[in-house]
């Protein structure tokens, strides 16, 4: 028998981020999608479901700036899809 799952935790995001062909509208529905079909299996219908939200790129000591700036823009506005 499969284990019961007593919490979800979800981080998305990262890839769409840095994926300069992923546009916020995909990101959004790509996640809608996913949420859906979490919530459609059975057993998972009331499972608390935590979605974690993007870092701030802009913050990330280990990305130089222009990037970083750049990368935060995109992150904030892909959060904003959340």
């Amino acid at each position: 028998s499969e284990p019961a799952i007593h919490a979800i935790i979800l981080l998305c995001g990262v890839n769409n981020v840095l994926d300069p062909l992923s546009s916020t509208a995909t990101f959004h529905s790509e996640v809608r999608s996913l949420l859906k079909s979490i919530r459609s299996r059975p057993g998972l219908e009331c499972t608390p479901l935590i979605v974690l939200g993007l870092p701030d790129f802009a913050k990330l000591p280990f990305l130089p700036w222009p990037l970083g700036f750049a990368l935060g823009l995109r992150g904030r506005r892909m959060q904003r899809a959340l």
